[in-house]
């Protein structure tokens, strides 16, 4: 049976297991300043540069084969500018100079700041206070933890348009969700908790910020491409909204089960941390890492995700330390008999989507650690 959130803290020698976190957090912290980490996110962002570029080249081609490569192109550089993106918004890169890059995303970079870093990030499967755990569960009922709602009656369809819209509607899902009038990141202090009663933002402004990207994508992405391609250009459009479509599929199916799965703790408001050693043991216990996906073409395209505890215990350490650093942090949870929760994505995936089915029903109702 699986342990309670005051089962596990009761046990745990949280003072020391603090200590041996804080003292990992301080060996990558000096480490971060080394040309090796420099050189990583310059040689990223050359390989996005390049994926995206020979990509568009490929798609206009009348050749299938060279059609085919040049969709894969673009989708694998799609998935390396989200991480670039995704470290870049946690400050990961902020040492490093001569690293500025413009994003592919669609997305309000200021909306990302203030809203991921804090509302996903402090407050991590909080069940009022974590805007991914709260706006996705008001729509989709990913796991048992969630109390059924009519809306959920129509989840597979909302689900299916989630999927396709992705990169694009990521954004929104911040969106009316109180800001808490705190911009520092979990990092700088993790255990100041602001009460949700600051009044909210108005919704129109709110969308506008979330989207005020999207015009500029959909001229670089699509508009400009298709342009150039002249007598090509309906092959060059069709290679970009395929491409789009894989690299939509392929980031809901890593992103969303590392955070909804029915093993998954989940919290209420008044479950604060007590300590930053305690607010370090929620992270580990609200996410997963993937197996099956460690040494894998995703662990290089997507290091934040597939090792997404790490990203969750140092979201501005750059991703290069971060399989490290898993490593050191499963020895520490062995050493303190903390639960390191890890998972096959192949797995997860497939019982993620029959959950889809399963919990628009209103059943399996589990109340929150």
């Amino acid at each position: 049976m699986q342990e309670s959130w005051e089962e596990i803290k009761a046990r745990v020698d949280i003072e020391n297991f603090q200590k041996d976190i804080d003292a990992l957090i301080k060996k990558y912290r000096r480490d971060v300043d080394t040309e090796i980490a420099r050189g990583y996110v310059v040689d990223k962002i050359k390989q996005r540069d390049f994926y995206r570029e020979e990509g568009k080249k490929l798609v206009g081609s009348f050749n299938y084969r060279n059609f085919r490569k040049g969709v894969e192109y673009l989708w694998k550089g799609n998935l390396v500018d989200f991480s670039l993106f995704h470290m870049d918004i946690h400050g990961a890169y902020a040492r490093f100079p001569n690293t500025d890059f413009d994003p592919l995303i669609p997305n309000s970079r200021e909306q990302w700041v203030t809203c991921h870093n804090l509302r996903h990030h402090r407050f991590t499967n909080f069940a009022d206070l974590d805007a991914d755990y709260k706006i996705f569960g008001k729509y989709i009922r990913a796991n048992k933890h969630i109390k059924w709602q009519k809306a959920h009656a129509f989840q597979v369809l909302e689900a299916v348009a989630a999927v396709f819209f992705f990169r694009t509607s990521f954004p929104l899902h911040y969106s009316n969700v109180p800001d808490h009038g705190y911009k520092k990141s979990p990092v700088d202090d993790p255990l100041v908790f602001i009460t949700p009663d600051v009044e909210n933002r108005k919704l129109f402004d709110d969308i506008k910020a979330a989207l005020s990207g999207v015009p500029k994508w959909i001229r670089n992405e699509y508009i400009t491409p298709i342009k150039k391609a002249n007598f090509r250009a309906l092959n060059t459009a069709l290679g970009l909204m395929i491409s789009d479509l894989i690299t939509n599929v392929l980031l809901y199916t890593i992103l969303v089960p590392a955070h909804h799965f029915d093993e998954v703790l989940r919290f209420e408001n008044h479950e604060k941390p007590a300590s930053k050693g305690e607010w370090y043991l929620m992270q580990i216990l609200t996410s997963c890492s993937f197996t099956d996906l460690d040494d894998s073409f995703f662990a290089e395209m997507l290091p934040d995700f597939v090792y997404h505890i790490s990203h969750h215990l140092f979201p501005a350490t750059p991703e290069c330390f971060y399989k490290a650093m898993m490593e050191e942090t499963k020895a520490i949870c062995r050493k303190h008999n903390v639960p390191y929760p890890e998972k096959e994505l192949k797995r997860e995936s497939l019982n993620h989507f029959k959950n889809l089915v399963r919990y628009s029903l209103p059943i399996d109702n589990v109340s929150a650690a």
